[in-house]
């Protein structure tokens, strides 16, 4: 199974001027220009019965709002908003802006797209101030004092095999150590409770004392099922989305909800990083069946994700009581001792990934000064005690330092942080440019090639475009494309109304390299 992994980031815009938030959708709206996506509903309607692989049920009350139906239709398929010269898709869902990654081979690569995403709203954000004469801030955070979450989703390409095991078929609000449906489905689970001492953004929880308002996660108080389809009402651990946007007799997506989203490299790397190598240990699960897992089974799941407080906190399992950070301990030993035994191709940068893992575990036990530059929750922390020294929690300065830092702008407070090297960066402004301005050599590479050459060879017609396929028409003639695996730069199958076109179309090597 090729390796490749995505991110989705929903961003908060707050209006600090004449302009309110809607103005400021409109008009990056308009920024965008013409669509040359289809937006009949006729055309979506019949792109939908080509793109709907995975036989999901698209269907709506017509006689409620057609037209938001067939919009809700056109997000779900991923056929909404724009996909860029870099691969990744930019659009509005649900009221906020969203970017998407393109598909990714490894975690410093992703994180490069998600850095380059943020340039790319930023800039969009700051034109349309600019012409609406007003101010906005752009947010990359998880939360607000409202009770509000915004999410960072992460998303892995699975085998079927392991997405059957990992992603129960129906609801769960609460799970104890006995009700897991595999061993695949507690160590995953495990690991998402686990893994915020490194990679929780940290969060000020108002009505609470300082430092008892200040926890670990901005997602935690927000996870109230163990796995649910809802990702607004019901966020869970296990999200039951099967939506694969590729070939479903072959492929799966994981889509993960309860991560939070990141400012600081190190986080960002490791949360990716880590659940990629565990996902690729429980793939061959098999072949490590004679060891002993009992303390990688949660006792009660979501209760151990909402309590989590920092690595001592205790996690009961199965086999007993277990502090954070020993659970982080034995699921890196369980990945490393897969990697050692039935390592494959695409894991190549997996030695450095499991070195940042053993040394972040490492200073996390000897809460170690270093941490203040590498992960957000330690980073943010220090500004506050230094910048904060009473026990107010409501201080206006404590809320204030917050929003600052999960600003999207480089005169931020983590934009400052870095400058001045108070924050370890990894991934450096070179890949971040590189990433804003191409694809990765994944599917993305061939769908970013494919998009520009038929929309000069279909410049007065429309089109649809998603993840795995695009479709072109003119009224004379269509084409339709299937882009069915997420790793492959080389596309599956073309067909076309007039053959003289297709076999045109397959004589461009140079679209696929």
């Amino acid at each position: 199974m090729a390796l490749i992994m995505g991110s989705e980031t929903e961003f908060g815009l707050t209006s600090r001027g004449r302009a309110g938030i809607h103005d400021f959708l409109f008009e990056i709206d308009k920024q965008r220009g013409p669509a040359f996506t289809s937006r009949k509903s006729g055309e979506v309607a019949e792109a939908a019965k080509k793109l709907n692989w995975w036989g999901e049920d698209l269907s709506f009350d017509e006689t409620v709002d057609k037209r938001a139906g067939f919009a809700d239709v056109a997000r779900r398929l991923g056929m909404s908003g724009d996909y860029l010269s870099n691969g990744a898709r930019f659009y509005r869902d649900c009221g906020h802006l969203e970017y998407s990654t393109p598909e990714c081979r490894n975690p410093w690569e992703l994180v490069a797209y998600e850095k380059a995403g943020e340039e790319i709203v930023r800039l969009c954000v700051a034109r349309a101030a600019e012409r609406l004469g007003s101010k906005a801030d752009l947010l990359k955070r998880n939360a607000d004092y409202h009770d509000s979450s915004y999410a960072c989703h992460a998303n892995y390409l699975l085998s079927r095999k392991l997405f059957n095991l990992l992603v129960p078929s129906f609801d769960v609000e609460t799970l104890g150590a006995s009700d897991f449906l595999s061993r695949e489905q507690a160590i995953w689970t495990a690991h998402n409770i686990s893994m915020q001492i490194f990679a929780g953004a940290g969060r000020i929880v108002p009505g609470i004392a300082w430092p008892d308002c200040f926890i670990p996660s901005q997602r935690q108080k927000f996870i109230t099922h163990f796995a649910a389809l809802d990702t607004t009402h019901a966020r869970s651990i296990i999200n039951t989305r099967d939506r694969p946007y590729a070939d479903p007799s072959r492929f799966a997506r994981l889509h993960v909800i309860c991560c939070d989203s990141n400012r600081a490299d190190w986080s960002n790397i490791l949360k990716y990083g880590t659940s990629s190598l565990v996902l690729g240990a429980l793939e061959d699960f098999a072949a490590l069946e004679n060891e002993s897992y009992g303390y990688l089974t949660p006792a009660n799941a979501v209760q151990s994700f909402r309590n989590l407080k920092d690595r001592n906190s205790q996690i009961e399992t199965s086999a007993g009581i277990i502090t954070a950070l020993d659970m982080q301990r034995k699921i890196l030993e369980f990945a490393a001792n897969w990697h050692q035994k039935h390592g494959k191709p695409g894991y190549e940068w997996a030695p450095l990934l499991f070195a940042m893992w053993k040394e972040i575990l490492d200073l996390l036990e000897r809460d170690d000064e270093k941490l203040r530059m590498l992960l957000d929750r330690y980073i943010k922390q220090r500004v506050f005690e230094k910048g904060f020294g009473s026990s107010d929690q409501n201080s206006r300065t404590l809320k204030s330092l917050e929003h600052n830092y999960h600003l999207v702008d480089h005169n931020s407070l983590f934009g400052r942080l870095e400058k001045e090297g108070h924050v370890d960066v990894v991934v450096g402004s070179d890949d971040v440019e590189a990433a804003f301005a191409s694809p990765p050599p994944t599917r993305a590479s061939l769908r970013c090639r494919l998009l520009r050459f038929l929309k000069k060879r279909f410049e007065d017609g429309r089109g649809v475009v998603s993840w795995h396929s695009l479709g072109f028409t003119d009224g004379r003639r269509k084409v339709f494309i299937s882009l069915p695996d997420p790793a492959s730069s080389r596309a599956h199958e073309i067909s076309e109304e007039k053959s003289s076109f297709s076999e045109r179309l397959f004589s461009r090597k140079r679209i696929w390299g």
